[in-house]
């Protein structure tokens, strides 16, 4: 008999040790429930920022593309301007300031391009 009852001590430890290692595995795993249900937001969120990026990125790059046909438009009339063409002075003043404020545009939407882009690359 007292061997009998120091093994139902010793299974009863047992238990109880094996519950407490249970209800530990329980936690963890609820934790670790916890931080994948947590990343998973955060993902959710970097693609979300990744395709506002793209977005960004595209309407740049449209952007740049008009500028550089406005660019190439203000370009061609200040050469006909210089070349002798019959519009006056100041259509030529007119034209260079085209020029360049089409440049200053073309400039800033290329690097608002490049900016976007540097963004969407490092949320890939």
């Amino acid at each position: 008999l007292e061997e009998e009852r120091e093994r139902r001590m010793a299974t009863d430890l047992r238990n109880e040790s094996l519950k407490a290692d249970l209800d530990l595995i329980k936690k963890e795993a609820s934790q670790l429930t916890e931080k994948c249900a947590a990343l998973a937001n955060s993902l959710k969120d970097a693609e979300s920022e990744r395709d506002a990026c793209k977005e960004e990125a595209s309407r740049s790059t449209k952007h740049a593309e008009r500028m550089a046909v406005a660019l190439d438009e203000a370009e061609r009339r200040a050469a006909a301007s210089e070349e002798g063409n019959q519009r006056s002075r100041s259509d030529a003043l007119k034209a260079a300031a085209d020029s360049a404020q089409a440049s200053d545009a073309k400039t800033t939407a290329e690097a608002v391009a490049k900016r976007a882009e540097t963004q969407r690359r490092y949320f890939e």
